[in-house]
């Protein structure tokens, strides 16, 4: 009588299992769905770094090349300005164009833009 009892008090009604199967059911198809869903976010994040990463690195090559141009043209300009002094004045132009050249060159320095490139892009985290 008393494994009777025992198996009586150890029991659980039908309805109480369904309950816990369903429960775990919806709970493992939650954890499913979260981590379907972390994967699809975390590649979406991926792929928007990436494509910071590379307009970074389009933008920094864009301006050097940009301020390698200007540097250039001004000192064409500069050459092409003493060409048209008049020959007394043409010499001592020439004499000071290493100083005015030096001050472009510290204003807007001619750079390595693919140096310049790789450095930007190892700075990005």
């Amino acid at each position: 009588m008393s494994d009777d009892r025992e198996l009586a008090r150890r029991w659980r009604p039908p309805a109480s299992n369904a309950l816990l199967i369903l429960l775990a059911s919806v709970v493992g198809c939650v954890a499913v769905l979260s981590t379907v869903a972390a994967v699809i976010l975390w590649a979406r994040v991926g792929n928007a770094v990436q494509q910071i990463q590379a307009e970074r690195r389009t933008n920094i090559a864009r301006a050097c090349r940009d301020q390698n141009g200007r540097h250039d043209r001004t000192v064409r300009e500069l050459d092409r300005l003493i060409a048209q002094l008049p020959v007394d004045q043409r010499a001592r132009a020439r004499r000071v164009r290493d100083a005015n050249v030096a001050l472009i060159d510290a204003l807007a320095p001619h750079q390595d833009c693919a140096a310049l490139v790789d450095a930007g892009a190892r700075e990005l985290p």
